[in-house]
């Protein structure tokens, strides 16, 4: 009985029906899992150069979009994409990057479609499922640029040409068409894809027997690609100003290079990475040997991984020669992430033919393997730490920007981060990087901005080789009144006013600015207080605005904390409102700086003025309220202990910040 039952469970476990069922889970597992991986501190990473550059294009008008495109070294379907992205979604690092994420996540079921087509289920189970924790492609799809919709526009171009040269149909033609030239408008590098497809289309449908109709349909299909380009290289051809090459590596420099950078992400110190290349490269020598061997199992569709995966790489290396009079791209490791998913076929493709050898020795590469990609991304992550010196910067000078303010970047070489942060509405004036400061130039640009009420000079760390005198800072405090500086870490911002201005400065805003000495001085408005928490933070001084909250208003708390060592840790801020039974009536928790500047970032010794914005509710009844503040661990929840200062009365982990009086007559 036990038997019969045993072999009636198995022979379910067998059926077609289940078996799609398992694989369709797996594929959803892929799905989940990379959607996990790349969502994980996808916003922990300040924006760099590139992802400031690709949202201040997509700020542009479309027209403008399109004109600054053709002279530049990439075309427009990712701006003008990311163009309406931002409109829909915002414009934060998470919502930005988002739009990568979508094309990373989405690659998971082309790659299992892929690798089915090719090989079966388990060869497409095994690439979505690389795909889905590689950590090259994790990196890309968590930066705002185009690498990871171009290499989904290029698995489904893959995808579509497999189906175009086994079984033919109109709607597979069409298909590659959209794929390719949507590929083709994301990147340039992608043209190496049309060249290895063209390759394979060559090879397969004109050796003996030849396919005469199935090749003039292919010839159709790169005429229709072709005639969507034309629009596109009538007006870059004119415009490129992309000339000349870059010094080529030595090819063992670059075979290595491909052998790190495709299972690894690494593309530097390649010698620490020497075993795990040489690990991956053999399981994909056995996945080569796999497809030309049962060659006429799966057709002429065998060459399609084999020859991108040997070829697409060498043409990138043979066109990276300066021998081009037009142009030759540069050998940078993103450039190859579009034979990712092709990698990923041919490595599952090894894991499975060692299977079939050696159940046990392939049951050990793949947890190798699986052992070397989780240690691989979690060596990622560890680098995704958050470097906030220009945004917390810029985030100062959003708060106070008022009309007839100027900002100048002293010098330009990272532009685009801060204009990012500055946000669209406020214009940035770069002092050019490169150019030497003099006394005339110095005094000239003074006087370029007389007309001004505020000037805001951000001072960039690359200072020290374009004005290490401070001769722009010196012609700005010459001609108007400083009234302020605050020291970021690595960026500095000074604030300087019109003398003849009768504005407030800041006036919705407590910012103290008096620079004396080595510190920043609190301004009259601040009450000290001299509070020490356990982890070394004090508590200087704070400043309420207005200095009698009403109910039913917000009031802002500003926190002026210091610091004389560096911060292993991030610390959440707390400003509580408690009534006279010690009742929570309102709170305002976040990252100082209003997010802006994590504790692990700041540039300690260095003081750190801090604002909160409280919402009283409307129904409070009169009384005395007291306001207390202190800081938390942002993992865990623990509050640091105030170890010197006034406390809240029964609690040591809250500083006693101020005390209110609400009277019975309310506005």
């Amino acid at each position: 009985m036990l038997e019969k039952l045993l072999k009636r469970t198995l022979s379910r476990l067998r059926s077609p029906v289940l078996t799609q069922l398992l694989y369709a889970a797996g594929v959803l597992l892929c799905v989940g899992l990379s959607a996990a991986l790349r969502l994980y501190l996808l916003a922990n990473k300040a924006v760099w150069w590139d992802e400031g550059w690709s949202v201040y294009l997509a700020r542009k008008p479309v027209a403008e979009i399109i004109r600054t495109a053709a002279s530049t070294q990439h075309p427009p379907l990712h701006y003008l994409y990311l163009h309406y992205w931002l409109r829909l979604v915002g414009e934060s690092e998470q919502a930005a990057r988002l739009s990568s994420v979508l094309f990373g996540v989405a690659t998971i079921p082309v790659v299992y479609a892929l690798g089915r087509r090719l090989k079966g289920r388990a060869v497409g189970l095994g690439a979505a499922a690389f795909v889905a924790i590689a950590p090259f492609h994790i990196c890309w799809s968590q930066e705002i640029r185009m690498y990871s919709a171009a290499t989904f526009c290029a698995a489904l171009s893959f995808l579509a040409f497999t189906e175009c040269i086994s079984r033919p149909r109109a709607l597979a033609w069409v298909a590659y068409v959209l794929a390719t030239s949507a590929m083709l408008y994301m990147h340039y590098g992608t043209l190496l894809v049309v060249a290895v497809q063209n390759l394979v289309a060559l090879y397969a449908l004109l050796r003996p027997p030849a396919r005469w109709r199935e090749f003039r349909a292919w010839v159709a299909s790169q005429v229709a690609v072709a005639l969507t380009l034309v629009p596109w290289l009538l007006l870059y051809i004119p415009n490129s100003t992309e000339r000349t090459g870059f010094a080529p590596l030595s090819p063992l420099l670059y075979i290595r290079l491909v052998a790190t950078l495709l299972p690894t992400g690494q593309s530097a110190y390649l010698e620490r990475y020497t075993w795990i290349a040489v690990i991956f490269s053999a399981i994909v020598a056995c996945g080569l040997w796999s497809l030309f061997r049962d060659r006429r199992l799966t057709g002429d569709i065998w060459l399609v991984p084999g020859i991108a995966l040997l070829v697409g790489p060498a043409l990138l290396y043979v066109l990276s020669l300066p021998a081009s009079a037009f142009y030759s791209p540069r050998i940078v490791d993103r450039y190859l992430l579009i034979f990712l998913p092709i990698y990923g076929l041919v490595l599952s493709t090894g894991l499975l033919w060692l299977v079939k050898r050696s159940r046990m020795v392939g049951i050990a590469a793949a947890f190798v393997v699986l052992g070397i990609l989780t240690s691989q991304v979690s060596a990622y992550y560890a680098t995704r730490q958050y470097e906030s010196d220009p945004k917390a910067a810029a985030r100062l000078v959003q708060e106070c920007f008022q009309p007839g303010d100027a900002v100048i970047l002293n010098p330009d070489k990272d532009w685009p981060v801060y204009a990012y942060y500055l946000g669209a509405s406020i214009p940035l004036n770069n002092i050019p990087y490169g150019q030497e400061m003099t006394v005339p130039s110095a005094a000239a640009l003074a006087d370029k901005f007389s007309g001004y009420d505020t000037v805001w000079l951000m001072e960039a760390p690359e200072i020290a080789s374009n004005d290490p005198q401070r001769l722009l800072r010196a012609a700005l405090a010459a001609r108007d009144e400083q009234i302020g500086e605050a020291d970021f870490g690595n960026v500095k911002v000074l604030v300087f006013r019109s003398k003849s201005t009768p504005q407030a400065f800041c006036p919705n805003r407590i910012i103290p600015y008096k620079a004396e000495g080595t510190g920043i001085v609190p301004a009259a408005a601040f009450t000290p207080i001299a509070a020490t928490l356990a982890n070394g933070i004090r508590l200087e001084a704070y400043g309420l605005n207005p200095p009698s909250p009403l109910p039913g208003h917000s009031f802002d708390v500003t926190l002026v904390w210091s610091c004389l060592e560096h911060l292993q840790q991030n610390y959440v801020v707390f400003v509580h409102v408690l009534d006279e039974q010690g009742k929570l009536v309102a709170q305002h928790d976040g990252a100082p700086l209003w997010g802006a500047y994590p504790t692990e970032a700041w540039a300690c010794p260095t003081f750190v003025y801090d604002t909160h914005t409280v919402q009283l509710p409307p129904n409070l009844a009169p009384g005395t309220y007291c306001i207390t503040g202190g800081l938390y661990d942002r993992q865990s929840g623990a509050r640091v202990q105030v170890i010197e200062g006034e406390q809240y009365p029964d609690s040591r982990d809250s500083i006693l910040v101020a005390r209110f009086v609400l009277g019975s007559n309310r506005p």
